[in-house]
């Protein structure tokens, strides 16, 4: 019998949805991506509070990033998302995975990013006092990462893992926005990280 395919549920706008697809175009894992936004009855299915990317591999479900990523290095280790060659990388990795799903993502996508995607002010507009109150929070979160990467061309160890597929995603949106590109350009490290990566193929791949 053949082996079930990976199937991802998620649109590709998503962060989370599209961290997940670099991982899996970065160990090579051919999979079939379903386009369905967060609280359809599939997604629920899966996930109690119907957030997405959810994954299917024939009868068996996953739901929250982190535990798919964690559950492809199993089956799919050529290429680990979350290098385990000490307890010690192991674990930086997965310090920047949590800071970046909690605090950055935050800062950057939920708070910062979605207000223009989903504007609530006048008329539709962008309400820019929402805007101008997460800017501080921006410059903070940003001057963290620029600290972070300095004279570095991943976040932890040597390779690419699942906490740069994450920032490559935020950072990506961020700079489409203006507060968010004006910022950037005085993170010359973050700048530097974001140019480096930006063509690699798993990322250029999986743009939406």
């Amino acid at each position: 019998m053949p082996e079930s395919r990976i199937e991802l549920l998620g649109v590709p706008q998503s962060n989370f949805t599209r961290a997940v697809r670099i991982t899996l175009e970065e160990k090579g894992v051919p999979y079939d991506l379903h386009p369905l936004i967060p609280h359809t009855p599939q997604v629920l299915a899966v996930h109690p509070w119907g957030k997405i990317p959810v994954l299917r591999k024939g009868d068996f479900s996953l739901c929250e990033s982190r535990a798919i990523v964690g559950y492809l290095d199993r089956i799919y280790p050529e290429v680990p998302a979350i290098p385990a060659d000490t307890p010690e990388l192991a674990a930086q990795v997965d310090q920047w995975i949590s800071i970046l799903s909690t605090v950055v993502d935050t800062v950057l996508i939920r708070r910062y990013a979605l207000s223009y995607r989903f504007p609530d002010g006048p008329g539709g507009s962008v309400d820019r006092d929402i805007i101008a109150a997460v800017v501080p929070d921006m410059r903070k979160a940003l001057q963290t990462l620029d600290v972070a990467l300095a004279g570095k061309s991943v976040l932890v160890g040597n390779h690419f893992t699942f906490a740069d597929a994450l920032l490559m995603t935020m950072l990506e949106v961020t700079v489409t926005l203006p507060e968010g590109r004006a910022l950037m350009e005085e993170m010359l490290n973050a700048t530097r990280y974001l140019k480096h990566h930006a063509e690699r193929p798993s990322v250029a791949a999986t743009r939406p």
